[in-house]
C-alpha cells in the first residue's frame, strides 16, 4: 500500500506533519477530515519525483490556460485533462497530467490530486482550485489563475531583463580585467625589470595582483567555492532568509523596485483569492505562504492576527513600514465601501505601471554607469602599463 507524507492543520491552526498508508489521495484526505484536520499538502513516497524534471513555471501557466479553454467549451475535467495529456509535447508534463487524470478518475478532487505536486502547484493555486470546485466556478477560477500567473511572470521577466544587461556587462568587464592582469601584463613585466627604476604605484599594484592571480589560484578558487556554499546554506536557513530578504529591500535603487513588486504581488494575490470566494483569513494565510519574502510575510502575519482577533486590515497596514500610505488609504476606502477586491485590483494596476516605469528608468541609468565602471577598471589597467613606458621615455630624453 502506498505511503503518503502529508501536512495538515486543524481549526486552531496547529500544523501536523506525518506519514500515512492509504489506497489513494482521496483516502488520505478523507481520513484527515474525519479527524478534524484540513490537508495542506500530500506527497506520495512512491511518486517518482523525476517526472517533475523539465517542467517550468511557463508549462504550468499553459496547462492552466489550456484547461480553462477546454472546460469553457463544454468538456468535463477528466476529458480535458486527457486531451491536454495527448497534445502535450513535453514528456514530463504529459506524465504529470496523466497522473492527475488517473487520480481524478479514482475519485479524488482536482485540488486533492494537485496536492501531490507542491513544488509545481502552490497553496494559492490549490486553494483557488478548491474554491472553484466547491462553488462550481472552476472555469472562472482557471481563467483568473492563468491571468494572475501570466501577469506575475511578465513583471518578473521585466525585472530580470532590466538586470540582465548590466550584470552581463559587469562580469564581462571583470573577465577582461582578469584576463589582462593574468595573461597580458606578465608579458610587460620582463620589460619593466630592465628599467632599473622604481615603478609607479599603480603598476606595482597591478603586477602584484597579477602574480597573485596567476600563482595563488589554488588558494582563492577553494575560498570562493567555500564562501559560495556557505552563503547558499546560510540563505536557506531562517536567519539567512531574513538577512537576505531585508538586504534586498534596503538596496539602493533596487530595494524600492523590489518593494513595489512585493506590494503588487500581495494585492493581486489577495484580491484574486477574495474574488474567488476564499475566506479572508485563508486568503491572508495563502498570500503569506506565497509572497516569497520573510519581511513581507511577517507584516502579513500581523494583519492575519489582527483580523483573526476581530480587527480590520487597516490598522496593521498603517503601522507597517513597508506598505505605502497611499495604498493603505485605497484599501481603507475599499473596505469601508464593501468593494475591497476592486480597490486591490486598482492598486495592483497602479503598481504594475510604476514598476514598468522604474524598470525603464533603471535600465537607462544602469547601462551608462556599468559602462563607466568597466571603462575605469580597464583604463586603470591600461594606464598602469603605460606609466612605466612614459617614465622610460622621460629618462631617455
Amino acid at each position: 500500500m502506498p505511503v503518503f507524507t502529508y501536512r495538515a492543520k486543524n481549526m486552531s491552526g496547529e500544523v501536523l506533519s506525518e506519514k500515512m498508508e492509504a489506497d489513494s489521495v482521496k483516502s488520505v484526505v478523507s481520513k484527515l477530515r474525519s479527524s478534524g484536520y484540513y490537508p495542506v499538502s500530500i506527497e506520495s513516497d512512491i511518486q517518482p519525483q523525476f517526472i517533475l524534471r523539465g517542467i517550468r513555471k511557463g508549462d504550468v501557466i499553459l496547462f492552466t490556460q489550456g484547461l480553462s479553454d477546454l472546460i469553457s467549451n463544454g468538456l468535463s475535467l477528466a476529458k480535458s485533462l486527457n486531451v491536454l495529456s495527448r497534445q502535450n509535447e513535453n514528456r514530463a508534463m504529459k506524465n504529470l497530467i496523466s497522473n492527475i487524470e488517473k487520480d481524478i478518475k479514482e475519485g479524488s478532487s482536482f485540488a486533492d490530486a494537485l496536492m501531490l505536486y507542491p513544488s509545481l502547484f502552490s497553496d494559492l493555486y490549490i486553494g483557488m482550485i478548491r474554491a472553484g470546485e466547491s462553488s462550481g466556478l472552476l472555469e472562472t477560477v482557471l481563467i483568473r489563475l492563468s491571468e494572475f500567473y501570466e501577469k506575475e511572470q511578465e513583471i518578473i521577466s521585466k525585472i530580470k531583463s532590466a538586470l540582465a544587461y548590466p550584470v552581463v556587462m559587469f562580469f564581462v568587464g571583470i573577465g577582461c580585467v582578469l584576463f589582462l592582469i593574468t595573461f597580458v601584463i606578465p608579458k610587460f613585466i620582463i620589460m619593466f625589470q630592465d628599467i632599473g627604476q622604481i615603478l609607479p604605484l599603480p603598476t606595482r599594484i597591478i603586477i602584484t595582483l597579477g602574480n597573485f592571480m596567476k600563482d595563488k589560484w589554488w588558494l582563492y578558487l577553494p575560498v570562493i567555492l567555500v564562501l559560495a556554499v556557505f552563503f547558499v546554506k546560510f540563505g536557506k536557513g531562517k536567519k539567512g532568509k531574513i538577512f537576505f530578504d531585508e538586504l534586498k529591500l534596503k538596496l539602493p535603487v533596487f530595494g524600492n523596485l523590489f518593494k513595489k513588486e512585493m506590494v503588487s504581488r500581495f494585492v493581486r494575490t489577495f484580491g484574486v483569492l477574495l474574488s474567488n470566494g476564499v475566506p479572508i483569513l485563508d486568503a491572508l494565510k495563502m498570500t503569506k505562504d506565497t509572497i516569497g519574502n520573510t519581511i513581507f510575510a511577517d507584516e502579513i502575519e500581523q494583519i492575519y492576527v489582527s483580523v483573526k482577533a476581530g480587527g480590520g486590515l487597516i490598522e496593521p497596514l498603517r503601522k507597517s513600514n513597508i506598505f505605502p500610505p497611499v495604498a493603505v488609504d485605497i484599501i481603507a476606502v475599499g473596505e469601508e465601501s464593501g468593494d475591497l477586491v476592486k480597490s486591490l485590483q486598482k492598486i495592483g494596476d497602479s503598481y504594475d505601471k510604476k514598476i514598468e516605469y522604474n524598470i525603464k528608468t533603471l535600465t537607462s541609468l544602469l547601462e551608462p554607469i556599468i559602462i563607466l565602471i568597466v571603462g575605469i577598471m580597464v583604463g586603470f589597467v591600461a594606464i598602469s602599463m603605460l606609466l612605466p613606458i612614459f617614465q622610460m621615455s622621460s629618462a631617455i630624453y
